[in-house]
């Protein structure tokens, strides 16, 4: 299944539904589900305020699919869409996520890219 690595807090927001955009630099023509990883690395914990987006850093996993959610549109850049009041909004192109689960932590690689949870794991 496709998976795309996110780092925390964003991997966590995204998993809850509360961020239904995730900002790349690169388009997709993929749509459909998508594995959610949560990169190993805590740098962006530094950068943004954990408690102002409701969110408990000791709760957090790492290095691991998270969730699933499904990818329906990639929105390039400077196109108006009804997602552009969204708070996640500003960004190169809009990955529009929809129907987020949370799933039981899978420890997982990550890798940049789209990539197959099969393939990296060695089962295919």
């Amino acid at each position: 299944m496709k998976t795309l690595s996110v780092q925390q807090p964003w991997a966590e927001l995204i998993v809850a539904g509360r961020k239904k955009i995730e900002n790349r630099t690169w388009s997709t023509n993929y749509r459909g589900p998508l594995l959610i990883h949560a990169g190993k690395s805590r740098n962006w914990l530094a950068q943004v305020n954990a408690d102002d987006l409701g969110i408990d850093v000791a709760t957090l996993t790492f290095g691991a699919i998270v969730g699933v959610v499904n990818l329906t549109d990639c929105i390039p850049p400077g196109t108006p869409s009804e997602w552009d009041a969204d708070p996640f909004a500003p960004g190169p192109y809009l990955w529009v996520l929809a129907n987020a689960r949370r799933l039981t932590p899978i420890p997982c690689v990550g890798k940049l890219g789209l990539f197959d949870y099969l393939d990296i794991q060695g089962v295919v």
